[in-house]
């Protein structure tokens, strides 16, 4: 369905800080009827509270977010309709044996039901635009979450990907 969206941000900067804060308003959101399994319209709201900080101007850069989604008038839905997530990631680079490294760690646990989210990942990027990489994702969760879904199918990955 066609909607509309209001919506707003706000950042701020400050030495090896930014504080970020984002919402937006849409007029008809689908979600999933619980009596009839049809498609229903409800105005949502989404907001965003964040920070992107370099600590000691260092290179490691540590983002985090608390983050809402909540469907405003979805009765009887079948969806979650509110949804409150604290999300984020740690990136550090370093040289090894003279060549650039990569420590990833992204995280994502919910607040309103039990859902967790972790993924450690090793690249190499001394291969530019290729990056070679090992990573482990990790799900727990309740029933009806994404990570109650996927907690019975943690993954090691061993992979590549570029950019050009």
């Amino acid at each position: 369905p066609r909607n509309w969206v209001v919506g707003g941000d706000l950042g701020v900067a400050g030495g090896a800080y930014t504080l970020r804060a984002e919402a937006a308003w849409l007029d008809a959101s689908p979600f999933t009827r619980a009596d009839t399994f049809q498609l229903g319209l409800s105005e949502e709201f989404n907001w965003a509270l964040g920070i992107d900080a370099f600590p000691g101007n260092s290179d490691t850069r540590i983002t985090a977010q608390l983050t809402g989604r909540h469907l405003l008038d979805a009765d009887n839905a079948v969806d979650f309709e509110d949804i409150v997530t604290f999300i984020g990631d740690i990136q550090k680079p370093f040289v090894m044996a003279g060549r650039p490294w990569s420590t990833k760690l992204r995280y994502s646990e919910r607040l309103d039901e039990r859902a967790s989210y972790l993924n450690p990942e090793l690249v190499f990027l001394g291969w530019e635009p290729s990056e070679l990489y090992l990573a482990i994702h990790l799900f727990d969760g309740t029933y009806g979450t994404a990570e109650g879904f996927y907690s019975d199918y943690d993954s090691f990955v061993i992979g590549w990907r570029a950019s050009f």
